[in-house]
């Protein structure tokens, strides 16, 4: 039995404070982790499950991580080469899973232009979502959304980039979310990061951990 402090109230042990706060971060963890209908999203160690078949290359950057566990994880680096002017290039992923019609998404990453990387074109970058009344991204594209734009010209700091309860279109079935790239010259290269890369129903973004006080 666990006594009573003088104010009427009990004596939690210091133990049984740590344990209730250490499940409630792994609780909250892993419901975020649930909802989130992203696969690699984080780009620990590759870019599997991403599609690129646009100008430039995208590949697993062991140096840049947004949660600075870097070379432990990484992320997804995206390098625009087009020779159009303001050209785009994107990767790509298609969630077939958990997308229903009428219903609030949110969906974001983090985004980092960053100096070590040779900058030789600007532009900027978004996370955009195309929604398809048909399976496996097919079918008629029925609505979507972009995050703000971020350029280029901010430089070597992880921002968060992310649209909050967006409604899909009536008859959604599937959704493709692009990590997009436009550049803005016809010549040169323009390399940006990607990571923590987030679809799901709204509230999932942002995160945020109940905190308690350990005596």
């Amino acid at each position: 039995m666990i006594p009573a402090n003088s104010n009427g109230g009990l004596n939690v042990p210091k133990s049984i404070k740590t344990f209730v706060f250490c499940f409630s971060l792994i609780f909250v963890a892993t419901i975020a982790a649930a909802q989130n209908l992203v696969i690699n999203g984080t780009f620990d160690t590759t870019t599997s499950s991403w599609n690129f078949t646009t100008p430039g290359t995208f590949t697993h950057s062991s140096s840049l991580d947004a949660d600075g566990n870097a070379p432990l994880s990484g992320s997804g680096q995206l390098a625009n080469s087009s020779t159009a002017a303001s050209g785009t290039s994107f990767a790509a992923q298609c969630i077939t899973a958990g997308i229903i019609g009428s219903t609030n998404y949110d969906f974001g990453a983090q985004i980092r232009f960053d100096t070590n990387n040779t900058q030789t074109g600007s532009g900027r970058a978004n996370v955009v979502v195309s929604f398809f009344d048909g399976p496996n991204c097919s079918g008629n594209n029925v609505g979507g959304s972009t995050t703000p734009n971020f350029l280029s010209s901010n430089t070597n700091i992880w921002t968060q980039n992310e649209v909050l309860a967006f409604t899909s279109p009536p008859g959604s079935l599937t959704a493709q979310l692009s990590l997009w790239t436009v550049k803005t010259e016809a010549t040169g290269t323009m390399t940006v990061n990607f990571d923590n890369v987030v679809f799901g129903p709204a509230g999932i973004l942002p995160v945020e951990l109940t905190s308690f006080d350990v005596e």
